[in-house]
C-alpha cells in the first residue's frame, strides 16, 4: 500500500508531531509513505517529499471569495495529482489529508472535491472543526468535499459528523499515538513543580493557571514550557507574563527553553491543564504515560474518551465559579454580546445565510456564560480574568470568597499517582499503527467518489453548544 500525506506545512507543532508519528506507523506496517507540504520543511520528514506553494496558508486578508477559491482549487488539484504521481512513480495510492476543513488554504477543499470526483481515494483527518467556536477559520460559501473517508480524534467529533449526515461506515476514529519514548520519569517524592507542558497560546487559558497558582504552598511553583509560535499570540502571552510578575505569582514561563522536557517531568509533582479547547488532549494523556498525575480543567469534549479507556482523573474540575463583585459584569456582558454577534455573523456568512436556530442558540450561550452568579472563570475574556486575578492576589476577602465557591482550590495540585497501566495500551504506537493501517485499507477499498459530504449547518448546530464556549478559545 502507498499513501501520500498532505498538510499545509511541517512546522513544529501538534499536527506535525502527529504526521511524524504516522510516518513511523507506516514504516512499522510496511506502508510506503510520501509527503506533500506547502512550505519547505525545517527538517526532513524522513521520507521523500515535495513542496507545493499552492498548498501553503493563504496570505493575511479577508476571506477568499468562493469563485476564486474554486479557480485556485482547480490548479491545486492538478498540482497535487502531478506531485503525487512523481513521488509514487504512478502506482495506486491514497491521499491522507490533515485538517482540510479550516480556512488556512481556501483552495484545498475545492481541490479535494475535484480529486475525489475523479476517483482519488482520500482520507480526510480533522484535528479541529472550524464550526467548534473558531469563527476566524470558517470556510465561506463552499461545501466540504464529498466522496471521501473521514477520520477524527475523539468520540465527540465522531458523533458530530454522524449528526451532520455521514454514516458510521464512512468514519474512522484515529486517536493520536503516544510517543514511543514516553516512560515514567525518575522523580523524587513530592516534587517541587506543577508542570504545564504546552505552548502558551490563548486557548491554553494561562490566566486560569495564574489563578490556580495563588493557592500553591511555599516550595511549589508552576511552569509553562514554551512560548507561542504565532506572532499574533505574543501580546496576550506577554500580558500574562507581566501580570504574573506584578502579582508575584509562582509561575515560570518558557521553562522548556532552559531545561529538557524530561528534566522538567522529573521534578513534576503534578501536571496541570487549564486549556479550554483541545482536538485530542495530549495534556491529559502524556503525563500519565510518564507516571505524573494530571490536575486542572476537565474538558467534556475529550476526557470521556480517556475515562472510557480506563484512565482516571480524580483532580479535574468542570468550572471555577467566580462570586459576584470580582469583575465588572456589565462591561464583560457588553464584550460578550459583541463576541457572540461576531460568531453569529461569521457562521451566517460561512453557511450563506443565518440559520433559523442560530439567534436562539446564541442567546442560550449568553445566558449560560453569564448566569445570575458564579460565572465560570474559563468563560471570561482576558480583561475580566485579569480583574479577578488582581482581586484574588491583593484582597484576602476575595480569595476567601473564591475558596468558599470552589473548595478544591485549597489543594487542587494534590493528585494520587496515576496507575494508568494497561489503560494506555490503546494509545500505544503499535495500536495506533493498527488503526491507521485499517483506515487506509478501508479507504483504498471504497468505491471511487462514494459518500456524501457532511452538512455544514448540521455540523455547526451540533458543535456550537454552550458547554463548548470559552472566550479564551475564540
Amino acid at each position: 500500500m502507498t499513501v501520500v500525506i498532505v498538510h499545509y506545512h511541517l512546522k513544529p507543532g501538534g499536527v506535525t508531531t502527529v504526521i511524524r508519528r504516522h510516518l513511523e506507523a507506516c514504516a512499522r506496517a510496511g506502508i510506503r509513505a510520501f509527503v506533500i507540504t506547502g512550505e519547505e520543511p525545517p527538517e526532513s520528514p524522513g521520507v521523500p517529499w515535495e513542496t507545493l506553494p499552492g498548498l501553503a496558508y493563504d496570505p493575511p486578508g479577508p476571506p477568499v471569495p468562493p469563485e476564486t477559491a474554486r479557480e485556485r482549487g482547480a490548479v491545486l488539484a492538478r498540482d497535487l495529482a502531478a506531485a503525487a504521481g512523481r513521488l509514487t512513480g504512478g502506482v495506486p495510492f491514497l491521499y491522507h489529508v490533515h485538517n482540510p476543513t479550516i480556512r488556512k488554504n481556501s483552495a484545498l477543499c475545492p481541490a479535494l472535491s475535484l480529486l475525489a470526483g475523479e476517483g482519488a481515494r482520500i482520507l480526510l483527518q480533522t484535528h479541529d472543526f472550524a464550526e467548534d467556536w473558531r469563527p476566524d477559520v470558517l470556510i465561506a460559501g463552499l461545501p466540504y468535499p464529498a466522496g471521501c473517508r473521514w477520520g477524527v480524534l475523539n468520540g465527540r467529533d465522531f458523533r458530530a459528523l454522524r449528526a451532520a449526515g455521514l454514516p458510521e461506515s464512512s468514519l474512522e476514529l484515529l486517536p493520536n499515538p503516544l510517543p514511543a519514548s514516553s516512560v515514567p520519569a525518575a522523580r523524587p517524592p513530592g516534587g517541587d513543580l506543577v508542570l504545564y507542558p504546552v505552548r502558551g497560546i490563548p486557548r491554553k487559558n494561562l490566566g486560569e493557571l495564574l489563578l490556580l497558582a495563588r493557592w500553591l504552598p511555599p516550595g511549589l511553583s508552576a511552569a509553562v514550557t514554551l512560548p507561542p509560535n504565532n506572532p499574533k499570540d505574543a501580546p496576550l502571552y506577554g500580558a500574562w507574563k507581566t501580570l504574573g510578575r506584578e502579582l508575584g505569582a509562582p509561575v515560570a514561563f518558557e521553562a522548556g527553553l532552559s531545561a529538557p522536557l524530561d528534566a522538567l517531568y522529573a521534578r513534576a509533582r503534578t501536571a496541570v491543564t487549564t486549556s479550554v479547547k483541545e482536538g485530542f488532549g495530549f495534556s491529559f494523556l502524556e503525563p500519565l504515560a510518564r507516571g505524573v498525575p494530571v490536575a486542572g480543567r476537565r474538558l467534556a469534549s475529550v476526557v470521556p474518551d480517556f475515562e472510557a479507556a480506563g484512565l482516571s482523573y480524580p483532580r479535574l474540575y468542570s468550572a471555577i465559579r467566580v462570586p459576584p463583585g470580582l469583575f465588572d459584569r456589565e462591561a464583560f456582558g457588553a464584550r460578550l454580546d459583541a463576541a457572540l454577534d461576531s460568531v453569529s455573523e461569521a457562521v451566517s456568512a460561512a453557511l450563506g445565510g443565518r440559520p433559523d436556530w442560530l439567534p436562539e442558540r446564541m442567546e442560550e450561550v449568553r445566558r449560560e456564560a453569564l448566569p445570575g452568579e458564579g460565572t465560570d472563570f474559563g468563560v471570561l475574556d482576558p480583561a475580566a480574568q485579569a480583574e479577578v486575578l488582581e482581586r484574588a492576589y491583593r484582597d484576602p476577602a476575595a480569595a476567601r470568597a473564591l475558596e468558599a465557591a470552589d473548595p478544591f482550590l485549597l489543594d487542587w495540585w494534590e493528585a494520587p499517582p496515576p496507575g494508568a497501566g494497561e489503560a494506555l495500551d490503546g494509545y500505544s504506537p503499535a495500536r495506533c499503527a493498527e488503526l491507521l493501517a485499517g483506515a487506509y485499507e478501508r479507504t483504498a477499498a471504497a468505491a471511487p467518489g462514494a459518500g456524501a459530504a457532511p452538512d455544514r449547518e448540521a455540523l455547526a448546530r451540533e458543535l456550537l453548544r454552550p458547554e463548548g464556549f470559552f472566550c479564551p478559545g475564540l
